[in-house]
């Protein structure tokens, strides 16, 4: 019976896997690479879940995540300046 439950447990496990990509490709189907970078991160996807939906690799996805944060905190930073004068 336990090995039964096991079997269940991995494929309701692999159901929901594959339900969470099929989620995620369309949310942002029409969206710019880095949109959709962005999207799939705040969502709390992993880089390398990010790279295999995508198609890209984990590095690649690390290094634009990088890019994507500086270029948010020099957004804020910005108006955080303007509201200031």
């Amino acid at each position: 019976m336990r090995v039964m439950d096991d079997k269940l447990g991995e494929e309701i496990i692999r159901k929901l896997e594959m339900l969470i990509r099929i989620t995620a490709i369309s949310a942002v189907r029409d969206e710019s690479l880095e949109d959709k970078i962005r999207i799939l991160s705040t969502a709390g996807l992993k880089n390398t879940e990010i790279a295999d939906i995508l198609g890209k690799s984990q590095s690649n996805i690390g290094v634009r995540l990088s890019m994507i944060r500086k270029k948010k905190a020099k957004i804020v930073e910005n108006e955080c300046e303007e509201s200031q004068q």
